[in-house]
């Protein structure tokens, strides 16, 4: 039962980061889409 417990926590973590990834990485285009349409 702990391996599954152990599992679960893993995987709980795996998508809290994946998705903290996701919005820095949405936040990161946004600003390079600002940049890029202030060049051109």
């Amino acid at each position: 039962m702990s391996s599954l417990g152990e599992d679960e926590s893993h995987w709980v973590r795996m998508m809290t980061s994946r998705r903290a990834r996701w919005d820095l990485a949405g936040r990161d285009s946004s600003l390079l889409l600002a940049r890029n349409l202030k060049t051109f």
